[in-house]
Parts: structure tokens; C-alpha cells; sequence
């Protein structure tokens, strides 16, 4: 019998991807709203159908660079880590530099182990304890 924290869980994560999917439905040329549909399928756990809707905002505008890396996560999250590393090399080639985000981003965690990830992470800014706003006085 499923917890009722986790059907509480289920059903938001349902109406989230029914809300995003109206609002795609209804604003077509919207790269945000197709993005947002994106988001809430990953969220769901709808891995196949958040890659379908990267594909087609990277068909959109290929040389964004946050539509690439977000084609990278769904990769990632599929499993497919000869797509997912192609997709981040062409992010970061389009001006992704986010190396926090990237070392932070749970959908990359299949790929950190990979002989491919340190030669590219090494393409990006490091992040150090300075990056963090901590306050020492007082």
C-alpha cells in the first residue's frame, strides 16, 4: 500500500505535468512554456517524454546553450552517456559555464565516474569555499 506522503507526492507531480502541458498546448511558439512542460516530465519521472521535449527546443534554437545541457540531463537520466557527454561538450562549446551547477546537478550523476567527465569539468570555471557567500565576521 503506497505512503500517503508519496501519494500526496504523485499527485502534485501529476497535476504539475497536466498544468505544463496545457500551458504548452496553448502557447505553441513559447520556448519557456515547452521548457516548462520539460521540467515537470523530469520531475515526474517521465524521463522519454521530457527527452522528446528537449529535442524539439533544441530543434528550435540549437546554439543555446541551457537547451543543450538540459538535452545532456535527459540524456543522462536514460542512461545514454555517449549522447549525454555530446550534448554537454556542445554546451560548453555554446558558453555553458556553470561548473557548480554542473558538479551539483543529481541528473549528471551517471556520468560522473566516467573517463569523460574530469576532461570536461576541467573546461569550466572551478568552484572554490570563496564562491560560497559566507559571512566571517561577528
Amino acid at each position: 500500500m503506497a505512503r500517503p506522503k508519496q501519494v500526496l507526492e504523485d499527485l502534485g507531480l501529476a497535476f504539475e505535468v497536466a498544468v505544463a502541458e496545457a500551458h504548452a498546448r496553448s502557447h505553441p511558439d513559447d520556448v519557456e512554456a515547452l521548457r516548462g512542460l520539460a521540467y515537470a516530465y523530469t520531475a515526474a519521472g517521465r524521463h522519454e517524454d521530457a527527452l522528446a521535449a528537449d529535442l524539439r527546443l533544441v530543434a528550435r534554437d540549437p546554439e543555446r546553450a541551457d537547451f543543450r545541457y538540459d538535452l545532456a540531463c535527459s540524456y543522462a537520466l536514460l542512461g545514454r552517456r555517449d549522447e549525454a557527454f555530446d550534448e554537454l561538450t556542445r554546451a560548453v562549446d555554446l558558453g555553458f559555464d556553470d561548473g557548480e551547477h554542473l558538479d551539483e546537478d543529481p541528473d549528471l550523476d551517471g556520468l560522473r565516474k566516467d573517463p569523460r567527465w574530469a576532461p570536461l569539468r576541467a573546461r569550466l570555471p572551478a568552484t572554490t569555499a570563496d564562491d560560497d557567500e559566507t559571512d566571517d565576521e561577528g
